[in-house]
């Protein structure tokens, strides 16, 4: 009885086991169908091969079965030999299929870390053509574009949808589009990468300088496939540059007329010096005495080469300022002296105009330290333009006051003044305001410039306040405590006595 029980044990075990593989190859597509069915047909026959084993002890089939060729046949040929060659043929046919599954699921796991990786690169470019700054664009052999990055969709004003799988004549006009044609074309020809530096026009209006460099795009295989390109936006650094060079070529035409004008201003110095001196010597009868009509000629001759030479005399000292030869040399004097020394020298030009010439100073101011014949030089000409554009009856008024830390210095006319427009062009060389007026006042304009390079090279300042009809005020600072060079250094620095 207890070998039946352990019969009947092994008997359910094995099916337990056919269930089992039955269930697995009819779920699994992977293995072989086949060598799954020899596999579990093996075990069924062991399982029937067992069955019959523990019905021997079994008292109703005990008799029929005993030492029958049946008994045999069920438990030694087929739950014996027969099962056992089953399911080796089945496990000869499912070793190669379960061989052919792990090579299968490598190489899906390959492709996986395959597609991952490319993936992760994809990324990567992506990525980068994103956080360029330049614009990026790809085009086939045909000239359809590809691709680009975000920073050429920004300088097309275009989305990427709207730029991919279109040619250049569907995105800029016709020159535009032929010229983009033939530098793609040439790119295609001669598969050497190029760069081309051009003003676009683009559709919107925008006027840019665009550096492009184009260059073959090939596959891994090495054959042409289209071309990549990247342009920059140049159009502030071509702006400099042109800048630069007209700054460059401005200066070398200064420097130019600066030196031809000092030599011609050299060369006719010389012979009016001698006419100014002869002129000089006729008048005072050192050759005999002239009769009225003489004198009035010689006078004119006189009078003519006196602002000829000053004129001359502006030029040499513009260009001596302009090539910054130019040197001041400070000395201490007192102010009153230069004011009367000017007064003097401009109270018979004020007089024959019949105009008011006053002169007003604190009594306090007494020297300053500054090169005294500039600051003469500065008050003449100032002095000499409001006595110029003053109406008969007029008045001029020159004062000087402290400001400060600063010597201020102002000269007032009632004359005819000057409109806010025209004020932007004083102090320019070679500028006359009155040539609306058929140049009814004399002289060249250099007045002016002179006394804002003079007064800026104490270190101070120049400005005007003025309205037509109404007359002008011109005004200076120099700085009290001494002579500050262009270059911001003391130059020999004498404190001014203020008390």
């Amino acid at each position: 009885m207890g070998n039946m029980a352990l019969e009947l044990i092994s008997a359910l075990t094995l099916l337990i086991i056919i269930f089992y593989l039955w269930s697995f190859g009819r779920k699994s597509a992977d293995i072989s169908r086949r060598g799954c069915f020899l596999i579990i047909t093996g075990f069924f026959l062991l399982f029937v091969g067992r069955l019959s084993d523990a019905a021997d002890d079994f008292w109703l089939v005990e008799g029929y079965l005993e030492g029958t060729f049946y008994e045999t046949f069920l438990e030694d040929v087929l739950g014996g030999i027969v099962s056992y060659l089953l399911i080796g043929a089945g496990l000869l046919k499912w070793m190669p299929t379960l061989s052919s599954v792990e090579n299968l699921k490598n190489e899906v796991s390959e492709r996986e870390s395959a597609k991952e990786k490319l993936g992760r690169e994809r990324s990567l470019l992506f990525g980068l053509l994103k956080s360029i700054p330049d614009a990026v664009f790809f085009k086939d052999a045909e000239g359809t574009y590809l691709g680009c990055n975000p920073a050429f969709s920004k300088l097309m004003k275009k989305s990427e949808e709207e730029v991919v799988g279109k040619k250049a004549c569907d995105i800029y006009s016709g020159s535009m589009a032929d010229y983009i044609g033939e530098v793609d074309k040439e790119c295609f020809e001669n598969g050497k990468a190029g760069t081309i530096e051009k003003w676009i026009n683009y559709p919107d209006g925008r006027h840019v300088f665009l550096q492009t460099v184009r260059a073959p795009l090939y596959d891994e295989a090495g054959n042409f496939i289209g071309i990549v390109g990247v342009s920059r936006d140049i159009s502030g650094k071509k702006l400099a540059e042109e800048a630069v060079f007209k700054a460059r070529l401005a200066e070398d035409s200064s420097k130019t007329r600066n030196e031809f004008l000092s030599t011609m201003s050299h060369e006719l110095r010389t012979p009016l010096n001698s006419i100014i001196g002869f002129s000089d010597l006729l008048l005072d009868g050192s050759f005999g005495d002239l009769n009225e009509r003489q004198t009035k000629y010689i006078q004119n001759v006189h009078n003519s080469g006196k602002r000829l030479l000053k004129v001359i005399n502006d030029i040499l000292d513009l260009s001596k300022v302009e090539a910054g030869k130019t040197e001041l040399e400070p000395e201490t004097f007192r102010i009153a002296n230069v004011l009367d020394e000017v007064e003097r020298v401009s109270g018979p030009r004020a007089s024959a105009k019949k105009l008011t010439l006053k002169f007003r100073a604190e009594k306090r101011l007494t020297t300053i330290t500054a090169d005294k014949i500039r600051f003469k030089q500065v008050l003449y000409n100032l002095l000499s333009n409001a006595i110029k554009f003053t109406p008969e009856g007029g008045s001029v008024t020159v004062s000087a006051e402290k400001a400060g830390n600063m010597l201020r210095v102002s000269v007032a006319d009632t004359g005819i003044g000057i409109s806010k427009e025209d004020q932007k062009y004083l102090f320019q060389p070679f500028k006359q305001l009155d040539y609306f007026l058929n140049r009814r006042y004399e002289g060249t304009g250099l007045g002016l410039a002179l006394v804002k390079s003079f007064v800026e090279m104490h270190g101070g300042k120049v400005w005007v306040e003025s309205e037509p009809g109404k007359g002008s005020v011109f005004t200076f600072e120099l700085p009290v405590d001494g002579v500050v060079s262009p270059q911001g250094a003391s130059a020999s620095q004498v404190p001014v006595n203020l008390s």
